[in-house]
């Protein structure tokens, strides 16, 4: 039993260390894609870009709960007893439905990019999505639709490490093929979503054929109560993934109806860099997911709570160290990636004053106000994967709406005042709330040990211990320096808060101890 606990954690470490991997190679190219893309595509049409990550965002929910469902359904059968015939069985079946999904979705996408369709009636950026551009910008999104199915199924299965190196093959060809493109001066916006749409039909069908490979072709027929009980739980996770993101989206929404495409772009370019936190703490959430489901189907309550617990203090942990980060190097970040000039017309130069007063004085404040807040979002997704392992999503549910109610009333008029620092506290003052006055609710009902230990274990102690630490590199960091000096600077105070932080818990100075003992 402890041999077979042992091989368990030695799984759940190497599928964190591999998203990690995934994901800091993932932010590696995009850091050095962002200004190449910028500078070439200028604002504009960089612009453009930024919408179709925001569509990539919505992807994940507009497969009815499809995939998230079957990757909950491959975690239970992941255990001693379970079928994977019966997971194949359901595979077959939902694949059916997601193709038609995703059939769909380019359906209505073409009509709302036809002339007079809303896109081009509502938003600049319609005139540009219209024909050819739009079409591969929707096709590319329907493979995406159909390859996180795939890739649930992957990372259900705790086969994480597939994934991470599909993941890591496919953002270098995505980003990697326009990088080249560019520096040959051959790269338009045409050729970008061309690139796009070719690497996500090799994406959907490598991760098909992993999945198959390790199902087999057998299959075990699943009584039609079963699976609809499967799609009604993934019906209520897509809803509550769609509701989550209306609700962190509506500011980008009004945004690209209010400001000009070069305005938004340069908003975009904030929102894009703010979001390396979550590309930091999605591994811990992908890899602890699965493994929390098994933990519960099994009974393992009070594993279930630690592995959860230690998960949201390296959140916290991570969260904290990028802010600092941001505040020591963010305004010298921005202006290397913002430089000057442009293709599309419009040089940084030219542009209106008050966006050029946004890049070059209050963006990356914005920048860490944003971080921090991602970091919030980060231990509210672990509370709803604690809610989702347990079957559970009715209290989440109420929680979700009552957030929405007041924060996207108050995202929506500020988005339309224009003021994006005010934006961005109203954003972080709204999710810490959340976290402060809901989550002791939800912890009370599926968190053994309670909602008290959690806090103190992980936030009131990681952050008694990473604060004073940030706050010294603060101050030692402050004054001018040379940008490679100010990003130098930045990198060490990352590891140094995030060091600080994590090592308040025990147990992951005792898994140090042990690791440094093994290593002598």
């Amino acid at each position: 039993m402890n041999q077979r606990a042992a091989a368990r954690d030695q799984r759940l470490q190497f599928n964190v260390l591999s998203n990690l991997s995934a994901s800091v190679w993932l932010a590696t190219v995009t850091l050095l894609a962002v200004p190449v893309l910028y500078r070439t595509l200028g604002p504009d049409h960089y612009a453009v870009v930024g919408f179709f990550l925001l569509a990539i965002q919505w992807v994940a929910f507009l497969d009815l709960g499809l995939s998230p469902a079957l990757g909950r359904f491959a975690a239970q059968q992941n255990r001693p007893g379970g079928s994977l015939a019966k997971l194949r069985f359901l595979l077959s079946r939902f694949e059916l439905m997601n193709v038609g999904l995703a059939l769909l979705l380019m359906g209505l996408g073409a009509v709302m990019l036809q002339p007079g369709g809303s896109l081009q009636n509502q938003w600049q950026l319609g005139a540009v999505l219209v024909d050819n551009i739009g079409l591969m910008l929707l096709g590319t999104v329907a493979l995406r639709l159909i390859a996180n199915l795939y890739r649930a199924g992957l990372t259900g299965l705790e086969l994480q490490g597939r994934v991470s190196f599909i993941n890591s093959i496919t953002i270098s060809l995505r980003l990697g093929v326009p990088i080249l493109l560019a520096a040959f001066g051959s790269l338009t916006l045409f050729i970008f979503f061309l690139v796009q749409l070719l690497v996500g039909l090799l994406e959907a069908t490598i991760l098909r054929w992993q999945l198959s490979r390790v199902l087999g072709s057998q299959q075990l027929p699943i009584e039609p109560q079963e699976i609809r009980r499967h799609a009604l739980l993934g019906i209520s996770i897509a809803g509550l993934g769609l509701l989550w993101i209306c609700g962190l989206q509506i500011d980008k929404l009004v945004m690209s109806t209010t400001l000009t495409a070069t305005q938004f772009g340069h908003y975009t370019l904030a929102i894009q860099i703010a979001s390396a936190v979550t590309l930091l703490t999605a591994p811990l959430q992908t890899a602890v997911l699965p493994r929390i489901t098994a933990q519960l189907a099994a009974g393992e309550n009070r594993q279930t709570a630690q592995t959860y617990t230690l998960s949201c203090l390296l959140c916290t942990a991570i969260g904290l160290a990028a802010t600092t980060a941001i505040l020591v190097c963010g305004e010298q970040l921005v202006s290397l990636i913002v430089g000057t000039g442009g293709n599309s017309g419009t040089e940084i130069g030219n542009v209106p004053e008050t966006s050029v007063d946004l890049v070059s004085t209050d963006l990356h404040l914005v920048i860490a106000i944003y971080v921090f807040s991602n970091a919030m979002v980060a231990v509210m997704a672990l509370s709803y994967a604690l809610q989702n392992a347990v079957g559970d999503l009715r209290w989440h549910w109420l929680g979700t709406v009552m957030l929405a109610a007041i924060q996207m009333p108050l995202l929506y008029t500020v988005a339309q005042r224009g003021d994006i620092q005010l934006m961005a506290q109203v954003y972080l003052a709204t999710m810490l709330g959340y976290v402060l006055l809901w989550l002791p609710q939800g912890h009370s009902r599926y968190l053994h040990g309670g909602h008290w230990r959690w806090l103190r274990t992980a936030l009131l102690r990681p952050l008694a211990f990473g604060l004073p630490v940030a706050a010294l590199v603060l101050w030692m960091s402050a004054g001018q320096a040379s940008v490679l000096t100010k990003l130098a600077q930045g990198g060490v105070a990352f590891l140094l808060v995030a060091s600080a932080t994590a090592l308040s818990n025990s147990a992951i100075r005792q898994w140090l101890y042990v690791r440094l003992g093994r290593s002598a």
